[in-house]
Order: structure tokens, then sequence, then C-alpha cells
């Protein structure tokens, strides 16, 4: 997570980012085990709770991570792919190129847990945008055209 999150593409660009379970914790039963500076220039955090044994994952409110988000100005997103109020696009992500090793090519072991969406190339220059009222708790993700400049 740290070599994408300090990658000059990266860099150049905020980016999503989403995960099973709990961003940070040191549990890596409970979700991605990785420290703050592994994820500062995220512009968007997902953590995906995926509903297993009937137990769904608690989110991170009032942690010290969560506090660093909040300074840092990502925005922090829970997706419940098994609640029936969620709609979750579960084949793009499936079935998206992963550029991983576009990016990185000598982290080949990995391709199995990270897959890396270049979302402008996968959907012909679209961007995923987000709205989210943190009042109403409620958000969305789409997709959005960029503007051609000549």
């Amino acid at each position: 997570m740290g070599q994408i999150n300090r990658h000059p593409e990266i860099q150049e660009n905020r980016i999503m980012r989403m995960g099973p379970g709990r961003w940070g914790t040191s549990n890596i039963a409970l979700g991605v085990n990785v420290r703050y500076a592994d994820i500062d220039n995220a512009a968007v955090l997902v953590e995906v709770a995926l509903e297993e044994a009937g137990h769904v994952p608690e989110v991170p409110y009032g942690t010290h991570f969560f506090q660093d988000l909040v300074e840092g100005q990502i925005i922090y997103l829970p997706v419940y792919p098994d609640d029936a109020d969620s709609e979750f696009e579960k084949e793009f992500f499936e079935t998206a190129p992963n550029v991983l090793l576009e990016l990185l090519p000598h982290t080949d072991e990995y391709k199995s847990v990270l897959h890396l969406i270049d979302v402008p190339k996968t959907t012909g220059r679209s961007f995923a945008q987000v709205i989210a009222d943190s009042q109403s708790h409620h958000a969305v993700c789409f997709l959005d055209k960029a503007p051609l400049f000549f």
C-alpha cells in the first residue's frame, strides 16, 4: 500500500481506496493493516463491510486512525454490499483490468490481493466522483466524463 501511495503517478492524482473490513487495524483478520502514511494520498477511503456469519464489521468512528482521516480531509465511507438498501456494482470491480503490474512491475506476488483500477482508462475517460452527505450518512459514487481540453 505504501508503495502505491508514494508512486509519482498516484501522488499526482488523489485516489479512492477500497478494502475489506477496517482500514488501519493491526489485526489482519479484521481488515487492512496499514499506517496512515500508507494511505495519506487517498481522497476517499472505503471500508467494504461484508456480512459474514451474521456479523457486520463495526466502523472506526472515534479511533485515532479515523481522526487522522478527518484531519487529512480524506472522505471515509463504509459500504455494506449485503444490505438491501445499498447498491454496489460488484461486477465492475471484478471485471475491470488490474493495472498493478503496470504501475509496480515487481509486485507480481500481490496481484491476487491488490486490484488497482485505472478508472479513466477502463471507462473511456470517466472519473469516479463521490458525493457524500455526512448529516444523512448517505453517499453516492458515480462515473463522470472528463472534459476535453483543446
